[in-house]
This record gives structure tokens, C-alpha cells and sequence, in this order.
């Protein structure tokens, strides 16, 4: 197991499908979950400046004990542990 919080990423082969990630590779959490990584190379419309869009899944589905819930405001998938009252010191 690779030490936490640490992680790599690296060019993928897209395979002439556009919509791939540029980059592919992973991360450690502190909990010791490991997440894949995919990046993005855009570019911001208003200044021209590129950035690297990120996204993390966990590579092993049954560690994942939270959901995945779709914000309205900017349609994007967005990680909500799942908090029971058990857990809440008040």
C-alpha cells in the first residue's frame, strides 16, 4: 500500500477517443482508500489559460461508504459521506 496522500498521475493513451482522460493514474487517501485519478488539459474561455480539471473514484466500490450526488447549481458529481447520528459527538 503506497503512503497516504501521496499519488501519481501520467499521460494516458487516449486511443483517438477524445472524451478519455488526458492523464490517468492514483491516490492514497489518509483513510488508506485508494481513488483512481483522471485529469483533463481545458481551457478557461474568458483569459485563454489552460488548467487540469480532476476527478477521483474510488478503485475499490465496496470500500466507498458514502454517494455520489449531482449538485444542481454547476452539474457536477460531488462525494457526501454518509453520516450517521451515532457518529455526531452532540
Amino acid at each position: 500500500m503506497a503512503k497516504p496522500l501521496t499519488g501519481s498521475i501520467r499521460k494516458n493513451d487516449k486511443q483517438g477517443i477524445e472524451t478519455r482522460p488526458d492523464y490517468r493514474g492514483k491516490i492514497t487517501m489518509l483513510d488508506g482508500i485508494e481513488y483512481w485519478v483522471s485529469g483533463w488539459i481545458n481551457e478557461d474561455n474568458e483569459t485563454g489559460q489552460k488548467y487540469l480539471s480532476l476527478k477521483l473514484q474510488p478503485k475499490d466500490q465496496q470500500a466507498f461508504s458514502g454517494s455520489i450526488v449531482q449538485h444542481n447549481k454547476h452539474k457536477e458529481n460531488v462525494y457526501e459521506p454518509q453520516i450517521a447520528d451515532d457518529d455526531i459527538p452532540f
